[in-house]
């Protein structure tokens, strides 16, 4: 696991009702039966990615995604995109 997968973890520990630890989470998780997340909590997580690692992600882009692996993969395609 990289740098940038532990910091988004931390970002999912901040946003998870069901108070899931980032040293407990793996990237296969699903982040709404595991995490528990809501759709208004993934708007938040969409905003800590912003402000953590300046890139900027819609729904649209997400759609059909249940991991934080996934989402993982879409933060960094759009960190070498603005390169």
């Amino acid at each position: 696991m990289n740098e940038a997968d532990k910091k988004l973890m931390k970002i999912f520990e901040q946003v998870s009702p069901n108070m899931i630890k980032a040293e407990d989470m793996t990237p296969e998780m699903n982040i709404f039966t595991d995490i528990g997340l809501t759709s208004f909590d993934l708007l938040q997580v969409f905003y800590l990615i912003e402000l953590e690692f300046h890139v900027k992600i819609i729904a649209p882009e997400v759609k059909g995604i249940k991991t934080i692996a996934g989402i993982a993969e879409i933060v960094a395609k759009k960190q070498n995109a603005s390169k």
